[in-house]
């Protein structure tokens, strides 16, 4: 996906907005994990989309899509491979650099916050102790969480 978002937010610059509904459409699926919280961003992205809001939409699809980085770093939790699980967690930081300019834009403190606990989560991919306490102490992760179950 890391290819796609870049195009999604260059999109959204040159207010190409029949485009950008398009590929929303075909995104959905990937950004929502059935949490209400998610759907409701989503929402709230389709309205801006439509309302030709360009830096609403911007930030909303950011926090759109590093709430699904968070919750893909809570998957890798469930990989028993270690080689695998950290090749996974590689591609998750590849994920967040692919974004990382609209979310520092529309919160830094969470870019700040997700590329620490990536880069901790990348160092310690064999220790699953490790993994989950670095986690379960992400404020945002624990926020997401609880919006979503």
């Amino acid at each position: 996906m890391s290819l796609v978002w870049p195009k999604l937010f260059k999109l959204i610059d040159i207010q190409d907005w029949d485009r950008v509904k398009t590929l929303s459409v075909e995104i959905k699926h990937k950004i929502t994990y059935n949490c209400k919280h998610q759907e409701d961003l989503l929402i709230k992205y389709n309205s801006n989309i439509s309302n030709e809001s360009q830096n609403n939409a911007r930030d909303v699809l950011a926090i759109l899509i590093a709430n699904s980085i968070v919750f893909e770093l809570q998957n890798t939790l469930t990989i028993e491979d270690k080689v695998l699980r950290k090749s996974r967690i590689k591609i998750l930081f590849e994920e967040l650099i692919s974004i990382q300019f609209p979310l520092k834009s529309a919160d830094f403190s969470y870019y700040k916050s997700l590329h620490r606990l990536i880069k901790n989560m990348y160092f310690s991919s064999s220790q699953n102790q490790k993994l989950e306490f670095f986690l379960s102490q992400n404020p945002y992760y624990a926020s997401i969480i609880k919006t979503c179950l």
